[in-house]
């Protein structure tokens, strides 16, 4: 179970996880074998394999999430109705192997930059995914008096309308 897993509020569910490219992988590999006679390549592949395994990012039902570190975490969040929009940022080599950085935008300068993925424009994709998602779950509130346990007629729309008064707790519309 991951870090996100575990934070989840009530009726939060993960929709899209991030994913690290191969190509993480081989560089960490590659600094192992190529430079493992020194100690710094050492260091660079157990370095680069904590990054891999510590690093969780995924999109919520409600949010944007990303946790970073082992020791000291930091976790980066965003709610999806704070998102207006994402860049994607690929190199050439990049768009031909399918991987890039990306940048959710918020309101104001808000902004969550997100660390090399696959499949980048995906997950964009998932996050629009969701946000329509969010948008076109509609919730139902319904109101009950709390003495006779039936819920309250409206006026229809041809009859007049007298007096209406609204507090923090009562609602009165008074008819003609």
């Amino acid at each position: 179970m991951s870090y996100i897993d575990r934070r989840l509020a009530n009726d939060e569910t993960i929709m899209y996880r991030g994913r690290f490219h191969w190509l993480e992988h081989v560089y960490a590999w590659a600094s192992l074998i190529f430079l493992g006679v020194f100690l710094i390549g050492i260091f660079l592949f157990v370095r680069q394999m904590m990054k891999l395994k510590t690093t969780n990012f995924a999109i919520t039902s409600e949010r944007v999430i990303t946790k970073r570190g082992f020791l000291k975490a930091r976790v980066d969040q965003m709610s999806l109705d704070g998102v207006e929009g994402g860049k994607v940022r690929q190199s050439m080599l990049g768009r031909l192997l399918g991987y890039g950085i990306v940048v959710i935008e918020g309101r104001g300068d808000m902004e969550l930059p997100l660390p090399k993925m696959a499949d980048p424009a995906g997950f964009l994709r998932a996050v629009t995914n969701a946000q329509a998602q969010l948008r076109h779950e509609v919730q139902s509130v319904e109101v009950v008096d709390e003495e006779t346990n039936i819920a309250p007629t409206a006026p229809s729309l041809d009859t007049n309308v007298d007096y209406v008064s609204v507090s923090e707790t009562d609602l009165t519309i008074r008819t003609a």
